[in-house]
């Protein structure tokens, strides 16, 4: 017989810790996918605000908000909006759609894109630029974009139609974080 004392775990005894340290992964795995949609929405938000921000100055200098139409959808309005912040080429009815402003000094140095890198001239709820148009004098603009999570944000921000009449674009419901600055229509 054997008196020595074996030493080490039994496989059962190592099947259960594996069990034990997977479920406890998996748990930490879904708590973080919710920070991570947090994250993309806090990020979501300042982009908002930043470029809020570049279009008052675009005003200052310029007297009215870019106007950025001829696209197939109002997401399209992005691809252009990005080139005339940037360059100041397509900012129609300044200069004609596709002239260029005299001394142009850029309002931003990068337009943020979505964190998840969706492509903004398609419908994905990527950012939307809502151009003004001559029924507003020029003097209008609406932004809007798709978050992930039922953000704090959604209780301050513009709700209500974002292009049509009871198009619900702009609603907490779904997630849709709007900003309107003399908004008409």
């Amino acid at each position: 017989m054997f008196t020595e004392n074996q030493k080490g775990f039994t496989l059962i005894e190592l099947l259960v810790v594996i069990s034990v340290i997977g479920f406890l992964a998996s748990i930490i795995l879904v708590s973080l996918n919710g920070v991570r949609a947090k994250a993309r929405d806090a990020k979501r938000i300042a982009d908002l605000k930043q470029i809020t921000t570049a279009l008052e100055l675009f005003y200052d200098n310029y007297g009215k908000y870019p106007r950025t139409l001829g696209m197939p959808s109002w997401e399209g309005h992005w691809l252009k909006f990005k080139t005339c912040l940037l360059t100041g080429v397509g900012c129609q009815e300044m200069v004609g759609d596709n002239s260029v402003i005299a001394n142009y000094q850029s309002v931003l140095a990068k337009v943020p894109d979505d964190p998840l890198n969706k492509t903004p001239d398609v419908d994905d709820g990527s950012i939307t630029y809502f151009p003004p148009y001559n029924a507003c004098n020029d003097q209008m603009y609406a932004l809007r974009v798709q978050l992930e999570t039922d953000h704090p944000v959604l209780q301050s921000d513009s709700d209500g139609d974002f292009y049509t009449t009871n198009d619900t674009l702009c609603s907490d419901a779904t997630y849709q974080y709007c900003i309107k600055v003399n908004w008409c229509r």
